[in-house]
């Protein structure tokens, strides 16, 4: 409690540790992300020529619940649409996730490409980016996201997603743990194209807060450094 300041990563986090702790001195500072890198990294080539909408993370346990992922998706107008499902990633649900693909019909439609050393080519060339968890912390995977001028589709979940996400502004928050609500939203950026366009002009430019020049300074503010 001596501290100087206590520093937090989402304000949704910050608000959860005043209340806890009855603590005045806590501040926000998000993670920094490093624009010029992801971009450049962005940029090289894939050797996919379907087009489709990405998913990122492990899966080992379910926090990410690709499982409802899956099914959303099937049940969306994606698939009539030739639209794929891509999942970076592993884990042990593999075989439960290819198992709901295959009962609702869109097996050949739904690529689990395993662990890659560089997501951001694949996230660039994705329509959108789908965020199906239970909760998070504050999800880099969202800024590097914009930072791709990719677009978003996210459960309104704890913590982090509606402090990245304006709603309709830069991607698209759904009611929290919301299936129906989920197909609605992934549908709505499919057949609204100037939405989706509208949103897709705004990504980059909502991602540079986080750079590391604004993080950075943002620290050397609070630590009375100039």
């Amino acid at each position: 409690g001596n501290c100087f300041k206590m520093v937090s990563i989402t304000k949704e986090m910050q608000h959860m540790i005043e209340q806890k702790h009855q603590l005045k001195n806590v501040t926000t500072i998000y993670n920094p992300i490093n624009i010029e890198e992801i971009m450049e990294r962005a940029d090289e080539p894939i050797s996919i020529d379907f087009e489709f909408i990405i998913g990122v993370g492990q899966y080992d346990t379910n926090v990410k619940q690709f499982d409802k992922l899956v099914y959303a998706y099937s049940q969306s107008i994606l698939p009539k649409k030739n639209i794929h499902l891509v999942i970076l990633g592993e884990g042990s649900l593999k075989s439960k996730l290819i198992e709901i693909a295959k009962q609702n019909g869109v097996e050949n439609k739904l690529h689990l490409l395993g662990y890659k050393s560089n997501p951001y080519k694949y996230i660039k060339q994705s329509k959108f980016y789908v965020l199906s968890s239970a909760h998070e912390g504050m999800p880099m995977v969202l800024l590097e996201s914009l930072v791709c001028c990719t677009p978003i589709v996210s459960f309104d979940c704890k913590t982090g997603p509606s402090e990245i996400i304006e709603d309709r502004k830069n991607g698209l928050l759904v009611i929290n743990q919301s299936i129906d609500k989920l197909i609605e939203t992934m549908n709505l950026f499919i057949t609204d194209k100037a939405l989706y366009q509208y949103c897709k002009s705004n990504t980059l430019q909502s991602a540079k807060k986080y750079s590391v020049y604004t993080i950075g300074k943002q620290w050397l503010e609070l630590m009375e450094i100039n």
